[in-house]
């Protein structure tokens, strides 16, 4: 969802799918760790939506999420999307 929201290029997509993935519950003790690092990057995207000046963390994010969501990931958005508005 994360990625989808990104690609969208909509900050309250970004918003809405970072705050969905602070509300993940993990179905047992190994998915724990794999969700903490989805809310990590969450957060990271959020920030980008308020303007934080975070581009080494944002591309260190979203790489993370194309690795979490392995190769069936169809998310291609460019990284030049930081230069639309965040609203």
């Amino acid at each position: 969802m994360l990625l989808a929201a990104w690609d969208s290029a909509d900050p309250l997509k970004i918003r809405g799918a970072a705050a969905r993935a602070d509300r993940a519950a993990p179905a047992s003790s190994l998915e724990s760790e794999r969700i903490e690092m989805i809310r990590g990057a969450a957060g990271v995207l959020r920030q980008w939506t308020v303007g934080s000046d975070i581009d080494e963390n944002l591309d260190a994010s979203l790489e993370l999420l194309r690795h979490l969501a392995g190769p069936a990931s169809t998310a291609t958005a460019p990284l030049e999307m930081r230069a639309c508005a965040r609203h």
